[in-house]
């Protein structure tokens, strides 16, 4: 680093001073734009002109010098280049600070014209003025991120056309290429395209300090965009009569898939008075690149309304005109499906997702916070979400009166990947804990990952899918920051929502590509004749073949090589995942299915290994294909098409599952803990079972937004065979002992006994001891104390023991549970003991002694 001394360590500093130098006399060659000039204003408009240029010459020479030292190593000579710049820089700013004063003695007067076009320029100036074509598609320009050079031609031409028009528009003067990103914000500003949302502060307190953090309120997002900006929040729609529809038809679709949810309970079963003025929201958190290439949080809002729904209302593109889905028969027989279109569509049918707009019109932020705050105070996170939340408590209780309407604000879920949901969450069970010495529940909605419900298991009926929703993931102790929020008393943990990017694109398909490519170089696909095949020699080459192929098709991956570190890979024991941006793991998968695979399947002959390509192919074909119905739906949609997603995920996770225990002794397809997530999704997108009466049609269609998880339906959810007989998936099985045919280990099942006062009943179930005991339908979770050890259990209801002692066998504490759930209609508490031994049988007694 240089010296304090040396003219490199000012560079930056003085770079800022004449940024600011030529930003003060941009804004007087502005005001010498307006009226008619004397012939003394005119040769001061020229001599600013030249000082601008002068300054912005001088600030690009030495920004080239200081960066190419930077590269090139900060010599002696760079130094002295630096410091005669500097001195002739500071020389021009000291004549631009002289020549401000000078500028504004002559500043132009306004030219004073009759009321009405003082009154014109006055409305022009308040954001009122009416865009033509060109200022339309610098609007549009600015929400599809294109670069502030074409943005900054497009103002300059968008006022020129406002000119032309007879128009009151602000002037808009020339200005370098260099300045086209200040420009550009200073025409966003100008023309009103800026929200006008207040900043509001939280403290937060630690030992005698306080720190006065800046976010923006969600009363004060919502006041603002239902007064000026609905259409961001209601999918386009503006109208009163129309927004209206489009609420009361999301949430009776809605009520479909997550009856318990808040709204619905303080409804009614059949109220629908008020749902016309509830807006849906979600929560999005994630981390990010900040400042030094260090991580920052940011939390924000999102309607699940995509801005193209009133387009598509208007072209009558709703979820029943769908004809390009075709599932399988078989699931077809399993899932009827009722053709033909409802006499009235609803207007949620026309809405689509918010996967397509541009972020700043998608999401609206509540906060950012850098990460060297957040990790010298761990909590700030939590406390931060946590004041959100009461502010979101308040929308929802007390709602805003916006002109003669009430509104109110319900959530539907907080999204975000694994880590940060386990963060928000404070999570015990989740797939960062997956157990060293023993395997341990890792899924927040089930007991994925204990023995008796390996992760692993795919199947038709995996045995985690009746534990879900049984008990909360998170400590009681330390509840999570959200739990302010009205969502749904009896099942908290469903609002947190599984992220469709960091389970797809960033999960299966990252890991899914790197096993093929290493793959195919362990069997030296890419290995020639007489030359060099190590590892990264083979990878270089198989980066060859993908850059050809993204030439071909003209495609711009990010990518520019493929490295051991890129994979992941450091040893042939390792599995490799690829560590890569969403949209290149598109393109890597593509380029598999393309080109990759079918020109292995023309090289390999061996039957097994052309078996593994076909299945490798038929899982990258699935993968794209679930991909792209998902995303070329809208965010309803019918049964049938669920079905054919369904389709598709079934026929990537089976094959997935297949590779991963038919590929050895090569190390691929890593069954890794957040495998259940996308097990998870796609049984949710599963529709629900027809019931004696059938559906009519249009049936409810299922919001992707918020994926079902009935346990009605999830009993029986079909998993299509997507492969050959051999492509099963092998679940993990406790190994089958003599003890067995002795009515010991599993086979202990059958009738128990019953407490001598009649407060509870208890079963034998193989591996674990069912215990159930009716009680009041005023007792909550809150009323259960429950304790398992080894060789001691204790249960009480409301402080009253229910039994307490020694149990019959030694416990499998991990595996104990206790849910409040109804039989034959009535509240009743289950609790479920799970015995340490698998050849072990339970005795005649609940508890010994």
């Amino acid at each position: 680093m240089p010296d304090d001394g040396l003219p490199s360590a000012s560079s930056q500093k003085l770079l800022s001073c004449l940024d600011k130098r030529i930003a003060r006399l941009q804004q007087g060659l502005d005001r010498y734009a307006e009226g008619n000039l004397s012939d003394l204003q005119s040769r001061m408009k020229t001599k600013i002109e030249a000082a601008i240029a002068d300054l912005e010459d001088i600030h690009s020479r030495i920004q080239t010098c200081f960066s190419n030292g930077v590269v090139d190593g900060l010599t002696k000579q760079v130094q002295k280049n630096l410091g005669s710049l500097q001195a002739d820089a500071q020389r021009k700013a000291m004549d631009a600070v002289s020549l401000e004063g000078r500028m504004r003695q002559l500043y132009p007067k306004k030219e004073q014209g009759d009321e009405s076009e003082n009154k014109k320029k006055r409305t022009a100036k308040k954001g009122s003025y009416r865009p033509g074509p060109l200022a339309e598609a610098f609007a549009e320009a600015v929400a599809d991120g294109v670069p502030a050079s074409s943005i900054d031609v497009m103002a300059r031409s968008a006022a020129v056309e406002a000119r032309s028009s007879d128009l009151s528009m602000p002037k808009v003067t020339s200005s370098s290429a260099k300045n086209a990103s200040r420009a550009a914000h200073r025409m966003i500003n100008r023309y009103g395209f800026k929200w006008r949302i207040p900043i509001s502060e939280m403290q937060y307190k630690f030992g005698t300090q306080t720190l006065h953090l800046p976010y923006m309120s969600p009363i004060d997002i919502y006041t603002y965009l239902i007064a000026h900006h609905r259409e961001i929040l209601f999918g386009g729609f503006t109208e009163d009569c129309d927004v209206q529809n489009l609420l009361e038809s999301f949430w009776c679709e809605y009520r479909n898939v997550h009856p318990g949810h808040q709204l619905f309970q303080d409804n009614g079963p059949e109220g629908t008075e008020t749902f016309g003025s509830v807006i849906p929201a979600v929560i999005y958190g994630d981390e990010g690149r900040g400042l030094r290439r260090g991580n920052t949080a940011l939390v924000t809002l999102e309607s699940p309304f995509g801005l193209s729904s009133a387009e598509k209302y208007r072209n009558n593109d709703h979820a029943f005109t769908c004809d390009k889905c075709d599932p399988d028969s078989g699931l077809q027989q399993q899932y009827p499906c009722a053709h033909g279109c409802p006499a009235q569509v609803p207007l949620a049918a026309y809405a689509s997702t918010n996967f397509k707009e541009h972020v700043f019109l998608s999401r609206v932020p509540l906060f950012l916070v850098p990460c060297s705050l957040y990790k010298e105070h761990p909590d700030l996170l939590q406390f931060m979400v946590h004041k959100i939340s009461q502010e979101l408590k308040k929308l929802y209780h007390e709602g805003l009166v916006i002109g003669e309407r009430k509104y109110r604000v319900a959530l539907l879920g907080m999204k975000g990947d694994a880590k940060w949901l386990a963060q928000m969450g404070s999570l015990v069970r989740w797939y960062g804990k997956k157990g060293r010495k023993r395997n341990l529940a890792m899924c927040a909605e089930c007991y994925a990952g204990l023995d008796r419900f390996p992760y692993e298991d795919v199947g038709a009926e995996p045995a985690w899918a009746r534990t879900l929703w049984r008990s909360r993931p998170w400590d009681p102790e330390s509840e999570p920051c959200f739990l302010d929020i009205p969502f749904d008393e009896r099942e908290p943990e469903r609002f947190l929502r599984r992220d469709l990017m960091h389970i797809g694109k960033l999960g299966l398909y990252r890991h899914h590509t790197a096993s093929v490519i290493c793959t195919l170089i362990t069997w030296k696909l890419f290995a020639w004749q007489d030359a060099k095949n190590d590892i990264p020699t083979q990878l270089q080459r198989a980066h060859g073949h993908f850059k050809l192929w993204c030439m071909t098709n003209h495609r711009s991956p990010s990518l520019r090589s493929f490295s051991r570190t890129l994979f992941n890979w450091t040893n042939k024991s390792t599995y490799a995942w690829m560590n890569i941006k969403a949209s290149d793991a598109v393109l890597v998968n593509q380029w598999i299915q393309e080109a990759l695979l079918p020109s292995a399947l023309d090289q390999f002959s061996d039957p097994r290994r052309t078996g593994m390509l076909k299945v490798m192919l038929e899982v990258s074909l699935s993968l794209s294909r679930f991909s792209k119905v998902l995303f070329s739906h809208n965010l309803l949609t019918t049964r049938r098409c669920c079905l054919q997603l369904y389709e598709h995920g079934t026929r990537a996770l089976n094959g997935y599952a297949w590779l991963a225990s038919e590929i050895a002794p090569v190390c691929a397809w890593a069954m890794v803990t957040l495998f259940t997530a996308p097990v998870h999704w796609t049984r949710a997108a599963a529709p629900a079972p027809l019931t004696a009466h059938g559906v009519p049609p249009g049936a409810p269609a299922v919001p992707r937004v918020a994926p079902p998880q009935s346990a009605k339906w999830q009993a029986t959810a079909f998993a299509l065979g997507a492969l050959a007989s051999s492509a099963r998936t092998r679940s993990r099985r406790l190994p089958r002992c003599a003890a067995d045919e002795l009515g010991y280990g599993r086979e202990d099942v059958g009738a128990g006994g019953s407490d001598e006062e009649g407060r509870y009943v208890w079963e034998r179930r193989g591996m674990e001891i069912l215990v159930t005991a009716p009680v009041g339908n005023d007792i909550t979770k809150k009323d259960i104390s429950a304790h398992f050890a080894l060789r001691q259990v204790s249960v009480k209801v409301r402080g009253e023991v229910l039994f307490e002692g020694i149990p019959g066998c030694e416990l499998e504490v991990d595996e104990c549970f206790w849910e409040i759930d109804e039989e034959d209609g009535k509240k009743a508490l289950f609790i479920h003991l799970a015995k340490r031994g698998t050849a072990s049988r339970w005795p005649e007694t609940l508890l010994k002694g």
